[in-house]
C-alpha cells in the first residue's frame, strides 16, 4: 500500500476532501510522524534480522539505520546461539568480562549485555578480537517519506489502524488551538495506542491549559 493511498484514506475520515484543512504536504508530515510515533511505542513493528560486523573489543556501538537492539540470535560463522545477560549478571560470572577477547571459550560471542538506559551501545562477551559478524534483531528507524505516491508503507499493514489513527491525531494536532481540536487529537491518540496493545495515560500528554483567542 502506497503512502498516497493512506494519505487519501485519512482524508475521508478527516471529512476534508477538498483539503482546505490539510493539504497534502501536510498530511504526509502527518504521516512521517505517526510513524515514528508508533515504532517508538512498538519497536517491534518495523524489526528486521541483520548481519552485523562486530568491532574488536566489547563494546560495540549501535547499527546506524536501528532505533533499538531486540536481541541477539547467533553466530553467524557456526550457528552457536548468543544469549542475553544484564550486567549485573555478567559481572557476577567474571568481573573482568569487558576485557575478556576470544580465546577461553573458543572463538564464538557468549553472551550479549544491552540496556536502554544507553541505547546506543551494546557489549559482547567474550568480545571478537578478529573479523566476526553476529545475527542480531533489530527495530529499523523509520525512513522520512518525500514522495507519498511512489513509496509504500514501511511497516506491516497489522498496524495500519494505529498509523491511521495517529495520522489523524496529529493532523488536529496542527489545528491545535481550539478545545475541540485538542479533544480530536487525544481520541484518535488513545484509539491508536489501544490499537498497538498500549496501555498508558495519553490525558498527560495533553494536560497544558487551553488558551482563548
Amino acid at each position: 500500500m502506497k503512502v498516497a493511498e493512506l494519505i487519501t484514506r485519512v482524508r475521508q475520515l478527516l471529512q476534508d476532501a477538498s483539503a482546505y484543512r490539510w493539504d497534502d504536504p501536510t498530511l504526509l508530515d502527518c504521516y512521517n510522524e505517526a510513524l515514528l510515533w508508533v515504532v517508538q511505542q512498538r519497536p517491534d513493528a518495523n524489526s528486521a534480522v541483520i548481519a552485523f560486523n562486530c568491532e574488536q573489543k566489547s563494546q560495540q556501538a549501535k547499527p546506524a539505520d536501528a532505533y533499538r537492539i531486540l536481541g541477539p540470535i547467533a553466530n553467524d560463522d557456526t550457528g552457536r546461539v548468543i544469549q542475553s545477560k544484564t550486567m549485573d549478571e555478567l559481572s557476577a560470572f567474571d568481573s573482568n568480562w569487558s576485557q575478556t577477547p576470544f580465546g577461553g571459550f573458543g572463538n564464538y560471542v557468549e553472551y550479549m549485555v544491552y540496556d536502554e538506559r544507553t541505547p546506543d551501545v551494546f557489549w559482547l562477551y567474550p568480545y571478537p578480537n578478529v573479523a566476526h559478524t553476529v545475527s542480531l534483531q533489530v527495530s529499523r528507524e523509520p525512513v522520512i517519506v518525500t514522495d507519498a505516491s511512489s513509496t509504500d508503507i514501511e511497516i506491516p499493514l497489522i498496524h495500519l489502524n494505529a498509523l491511521k489513527h495517529s495520522m489523524m491525531a496529529y493532523a488536529y494536532l496542527t489545528d491545535g488551538e481550539t478545545e475541540g481540536n485538542l479533544m480530536q487529537a487525544q481520541n484518535y491518540l488513545k484509539l491508536a495506542a489501544n490499537d498497538l496493545g498500549l496501555k498508558w495515560k495519553i490525558d498527560l500528554m495533553f494536560s497544558r491549559p487551553i488558551k482563548n483567542s
